[in-house]
């Protein structure tokens, strides 16, 4: 079961994935919660349709023996940008020279601002079996799951597709309370993250509902366009005695941030002058997205800070 047959496809080798990430923590006695994907379409939250990875939740306290568990059998995880240290690590994405997709790892879903642990627990305590390659496993009931796949949308709001799959997916939950919505959303702390659903997809009223402002973590995801423009709002932000580094970085990227996107280039014989070129040609031709994206930052911290304060 660790190596999938080079014929099968991607919906059978995600497929698949679940179902050894599901062996792999039955028999370390873990729980894992897989998220989007299958979970969202057999869940009826969106059509059927091809996956390139698996994501599982897991609690924090478990990531790092499962990361190990999967290492074990040939699992490696993919280098990380250092620039998206801006951000907590929710995820850990990992592949195999066998296995065609990948498998991320989550610790916490972006926009539920309670600890990770608890909202873990919120969604855990939700769990409904689906059954996939043999097995059953564990995703959200439908109105936890529809909850987020809404925060995986709304992080990339200047897609041109995320308001029709927003519209979408609040047709699909038509029957469901939107009084249990919300009280997922306050327990998990997701409140702020999602009012745009409830008020201009699902047409709630939360007028009346005291909604925090959103975090800055969350400001920066769903305004930060470019990864340029989350560098640029962090060297503006940061004390002068770091701005020399942070700028050394971004024009000099290590071989790690640019194999995040280029696995070839973890090979230590691979020179770094063309993809660092290519890099910087890239800023270049998205500089007016990353101002946009910087000052639309900017107006939405101002904003939330009158309202009473950013967290």
């Amino acid at each position: 079961m660790d190596l999938p047959s080079a014929d099968i496809g991607a919906d059978e080798n995600v497929a698949l994935c679940h179902a050894l990430v599901e062996h792999v923590c039955q028999e370390a006695g873990l729980r894992a919660l897989f998220i989007k994907g299958p979970g969202a379409a057999y869940s009826g939250l969106r059509d059927r349709r091809t996956s390139h990875d698996t994501d599982v939740l897991v609690h924090p306290a478990e990531i790092e023996r499962l990361t190990l568990l999967l290492a074990s059998r040939g699992w490696i995880e993919r280098p990380r940008d250092p620039a998206d240290d801006v951000f907590p690590q929710h995820s850990r994405s990992l592949y195999h020279h066998g296995w065609m997709t990948d498998i991320d790892v989550h610790t916490y879903f972006p926009g539920f601002e309670a600890p990770a642990g608890d909202v873990f627990g919120l969604l855990w305590g939700r769990r409904t079996p689906m059954p996939i390659a043999g097995r059953l496993v564990s995703i959200p009931d439908k109105p936890a799951g529809a909850l987020v796949l809404a925060l995986h949308l709304l992080r990339s709001p200047w897609l041109p597709e995320t308001k029709g799959l927003l519209d979408g997916l609040a047709r699909r939950c038509a029957d469901i309370d939107p009084g249990v919505l919300l009280h997922i959303a306050e327990r998990g702390g997701g409140q702020a993250a999602l009012r745009p659903f409830f008020e201009e997809n699902l047409g709630l009223d939360l007028g009346e509902i005291d909604v925090p402002p959103p975090s800055r973590e969350w400001m920066l995801r769903t305004t930060g366009q470019t990864s340029a423009a989350i560098r640029l709002i962090e060297l503006v932000d940061a004390p002068w005695h770091r701005k020399p580094g942070m700028l050394r970085r971004a024009l000099f990227p290590s071989r790690d941030a640019l194999a995040a996107m280029n696995l070839h280039i973890v090979d230590e014989s691979t020179s770094l002058w063309r993809p660092r070129w290519r890099r910087l040609c890239q800023s270049l031709r998205e500089i007016r997205s990353t101002l946009r994206s910087y000052h639309k930052f900017r107006a939405q911290w101002r904003q939330a800070a009158r309202r009473g304060g950013a967290l």
